[in-house]
């Protein structure tokens, strides 16, 4: 018979085994710092659709944001936040190999140097972008996620801001028990008093139930014919994004 000395010395072992941090839960982990940039001419991106946000709540400031990492392995969250006017870019990437599926808050502050000019946006002037993947650099090895500023309450609806050219757009979306059953969801100009915009629409789903998003995609239309359009690439949440304090 083991002496009770033994026997609490292995209950303590076995307490901190079971109560030590896990690394399966360790928050996305900011990468060096955001690498922010100023455009004096106006600079969009090559693809038409330029972020993927889900609308949030209790927004004070363009700040505090939500992003949904999902259970797909991969080493790097890519985020990005760009100005309406396409003047103000910053560029993120975070360690997430060791991140738990679900919503992870993350949080942005500009430097001194660029304070004033990112402050003098609204929240709806700032668009913001999530991807995943292995290497931030490959744009065709990213997958898009769910991002929205301040705490998104659930993952029901979604909207896309867009660089149209101001020409007209539209997200067409299958339906997920019948892949021939599309949705279309036409996408409408952002309202600004901005005189230089670069991104020009917007395009909403306001309800992604019965969609498979997954499968969506986005095309660009002039005089009533689609010209170009983009697959979109999403992994998106299957059910109500779970918050993390």
């Amino acid at each position: 018979m083991p002496s009770n000395l033994r026997i609490i010395a292995a209950y303590f072992l076995l307490a901190t085994i079971l109560l030590a941090p896990r690394a399966f839960g360790d928050a996305p982990s900011l990468v060096g710092d955001y690498r922010e940039i100023v455009h004096e001419e106006k600079e969009v991106s090559g693809h038409f659709v330029l972020g993927m946000m889900s609308p949030g709540q209790h927004v004070p400031s363009a700040q505090d944001m939500t992003v949904w990492i999902p259970a797909e392995e991969a080493d790097r969250l890519c985020v990005s936040i760009r100005s309406i006017d396409g003047q103000f870019e910053a560029i993120g990437q975070y360690d997430i190999n060791e991140t738990e599926t679900g919503s992870w808050p993350i949080s942005f502050k500009p430097t001194s140097t660029h304070r004033r000019l990112y402050k003098s946006y609204r929240v709806s002037e700032l668009a913001l972008d999530a991807r995943i993947g292995d290497d931030c650099n490959d744009h065709e090895a990213v997958s898009r996620v769910l991002i929205g500023w301040g705490k998104p309450t659930t993952a029901k609806s979604v909207f896309f801001v867009v660089n149209s050219g101001e020409h007209s757009g539209r997200i067409i979306v299958p339906s997920r028990d019948d892949p021939n059953d599309y949705h279309e969801f036409e996408c409408k100009l952002i309202e600004s008093d901005r005189k230089r915009v670069a991104f020009h629409s917007i395009c909403a789903i306001a309800d992604v139930s019965g969609l498979d998003i997954s499968q969506a995609w986005f095309e660009l239309w002039r005089f009533g014919e689609p010209i170009d359009d983009e697959i979109l690439t999403i992994i998106f949440p299957d059910a109500g994004m779970r918050e993390r304090q």
